[in-house]
C-alpha cells in the first residue's frame, strides 16, 4: 500500500503494538510481549524499536543467538549506540566475547552508556586486565558517582591488583550506598576477607 493514509495507519498500528509489547515486557509477561513485537513487525518490518524490543525479550529468555539477530536487524534499520550495546550484551552472554567487546566499545564511544563501560570492565577483569578494568570503573564513577555496579567492580579490580586499601574503600562506598541487603552482604563479605 502506498497511499498516505494507509501507510500511516500501518505505522500507527505497529507503534501501538510495540507500546503494548513494552508494557508487557516491563510487567515480565515475556510471551505476551514477544507476540506484540512480532505483530508490530508484521505491520512495519523496518520498525527498529520492534526488533530491538523483541531482542530484549529473547535476551531475557536466554535465547542469545536469536536476540543478537534481532539487534542486528534493528541496527540495519537505524544505527543506535543502545542497540549496539544490546547486541554486545547478547554476544557476551552467548560466549562471543571478542565480538561483544567490539560492539560495546563502539557503543560506549558513541554515547554515555555506563552499562557498556561496566560490562567492558568486567570482560577485561575476567581476561586478567585488572588495571584496564579499574580505569574503566573509575571513569564511570568520575562521571556518575552513584553508579553502584562500578563501585563494587572497582573493589574487585583493586583487590585483584593487590591494592587492599583501595579495594576496601570501594567496597565501603558500595556498601554505604547499596539499598539491597544482598548487595550489602556481598560487599561486607569482601570487606571481611580484605580486613583479615
Amino acid at each position: 500500500t502506498s497511499d498516505f493514509f494507509s501507510v500511516h495507519a500501518l505505522d500507527y498500528g505497529a507503534s501501538a503494538l510495540n507500546n503494548l509489547g513494552v508494557q508487557a515486557l516491563n510487567d515480565r509477561k515475556l510471551d505476551i510481549a514477544e507476540t506484540a513485537f512480532k505483530r508490530s513487525l508484521l505491520f512495519q518490518p523496518r520498525l527498529d524499536q520492534g526488533w530491538n524490543n523483541w531482542g530484549n525479550v529473547l535476551y531475557q529468555k536466554k535465547d542469545y543467538e536469536r536476540s543478537a539477530a534481532c539487534y542486528r536487524i534493528a541496527l540495519a534499520a537505524k544505527e543506535s549506540p543502545n542497540y549496539r550495546y544490546n547486541l554486545g550484551r547478547a554476544l557476551m552472554a552467548g560466549g562471543h566475547k571478542e565480538q561483544a567487546e567490539k560492539e560495546m566499545t563502539t557503543a560506549s564511544a558513541a554515547a554515555d552508556i555506563p552499562d557498556a563501560v561496566n560490562d567492558l570492565g568486567l570482560l577485561w577483569l575476567e581476561r586478567g586486565e585488572a588495571q584496564r578494568a579499574a580505569d574503566a570503573f573509575e571513569g564511570i564513577l568520575r562521571v556518575r558517582g552513584g553508579y553502584l555496579p562500578a563501585a563494587f567492580n572497582l573493589g574487585l579490580a583493586r583487590a585483584k591488583l593487590g591494592q587492599k586499601e583501595g579495594a576496601i574503600e570501594a567496597f565501603k562506598a558500595f556498601s554505604d550506598a547499596a539499598k539491597d541487603p544482598a548487595d550489602k552482604a556481598d560487599a561486607e563479605a569482601w570487606l571481611r576477607k580484605l580486613q583479615k
